[in-house]
């Protein structure tokens, strides 16, 4: 336990005192606890909420054991000493430390003194009085002053400062540099988009990780879709929309189904433009059936064409975009596989019905109408399948 280099002239009742008040850091765990608060904000160091939370943790450590000796001991006494002590740690504040002791002197109220006596160990104090030290400036009102203030805006400043040079950072080398390079796909932006999310939890730059999710659905406040995803700007989204300082106006759409429909109609075509990027993921889902079998017909009848399709085994389900050679070498195995070639026809259709800004609504149902209609008639178990389950989309 340490004590100041003049404990050994401290009276037998300041001794008690502050032993009891260290003694109840003992027993409460402090030192546990802001191990691992510092642990958490050398993690978080970027934040400044951590570090307030950090000093406020510390101070409200410091008062709990100030009221484990007040329990015990006579509380006048006790505000004296935290005064006193106070006054040896930095000549630049003697001014604040003086007016706590001209209170006392002129019998103001203990409890003031006493919670006057326990701000000064606060984040501001403490600042000051080390640059007070440092500083080795005047001991004057002026001085004093500028310590205060110095102590109030430099760590303002400094964060600032690191914001300046830390958002060119994460926005400009993580979100678009490894945004478009790392990561996983969970919705197949049409070209020449190549964002992914980099990981499912979001908890660096508020969500931004979840960059693939972002591009698929630029107007949501919530960048987590998939139940594995955490969005930590979400979870702020929510407790200012509690505290009624925020209001959320859009978030990404979850689709619904019903039993399917003899006919899609209006609400059917409505729910599968909203919700276009589930129905591309299905539909590259409803295609690994149909790619299986074809690829075991293949390797029997046609070895290499066979190879080229599993070498663009990612290209075909999701249907990106392809160039030069492989384009080329893709077209010519599609046309060993009726089934396939149909499918990715299909596809580009399905594709164009959200991708026609002036066709009308009914232009786009009667397009919608005919695609499930060609697609219940191709003879594809898996597109007859998937016609069926389009006109199950639901409006939400």
């Amino acid at each position: 336990m340490l004590l100041p280099a003049d404990a050994a002239e401290w009276s037998e009742s300041d001794l008690r005192r502050a032993l009891v008040h260290e003694l109840e850091h003992v027993r409460r765990g402090d030192w546990a606890l802001l191990l691992a608060a510092r642990a958490t904000c050398a993690a978080f160091w970027f934040h400044p909420l951590m570090w307030r939370a950090l000093r406020q943790m510390g101070l409200e450590a410091e008062r709990a054991c100030d009221d484990a000796v007040v329990q015990e001991m006579e509380m006048t006494d006790y505000a004296t000493q935290l005064v006193t002590l106070a006054r040896h740690l930095g000549a630049s504040v003697e001014p604040c430390h003086r007016a706590l002791a001209d209170a006392q002197a002129e019998g103001a109220s203990i409890d003031v003194v006493y919670g006057a006596a326990q701000a000064v160990p606060g984040p501001l104090f403490t600042f000051a009085a080390y640059l007070g030290v440092v500083v080795k400036g005047p001991a004057n009102g002026i001085a004093g002053a500028a310590m205060g203030l110095i102590g109030v805006f430099l760590p303002g400043m400094l964060i600032l400062l690191t914001q300046i040079v830390w958002i060119p950072f994460w926005a400009a080398g993580v979100i678009n540099g490894i945004g478009h390079f790392f990561g996983y796909r969970s919705w197949d932006v049409p070209a020449p988009d190549a964002s992914r999310n980099i990981v499912p939890i979001g908890i660096l730059i508020g969500g931004e990780e979840l960059h693939n999710n972002h591009h698929a659905f630029p107007a949501s406040a919530r960048f987590s879709v998939k139940w594995f995803e955490f969005d930590l700007g979400w979870g702020y989204i929510r407790i200012l929309e509690s505290l009624g300082l925020a209001t959320v106006k859009k978030v990404a759409p979850r689709p619904r189904f019903a039993s399917p429909k003899p006919a899609a109609d209006y609400d059917t075509l409505y729910a599968v433009i909203a919700n276009r990027y589930d129905v591309l993921s299905r539909y590259a889902k409803s295609m690994q059936r149909t790619y299986a079998e074809e690829m075991q017909r293949l390797r029997h009848w046609s070895p290499g064409d066979a190879e080229v399709l599993r070498s663009l085994k990612r290209a075909l389900l999701r249907g990106q975009a392809l160039a030069g050679a492989e384009k080329t070498h893709l077209t010519e195995a599609l046309k060993k596989s009726r089934a396939l070639s149909t499918l990715v026809a299909m596809r580009q259709e399905l594709g164009s019905l959200w991708g026609r800004s002036n066709a009308s609504k009914e232009q786009l149902l009667r397009q919608l109408q005919d695609w499930c209609h060609r697609a219940e008639t191709s003879g594809v178990a898996s597109l007859v399948d998937f016609s069926r389950r389009l006109r199950s989309y639901a409006v939400a």
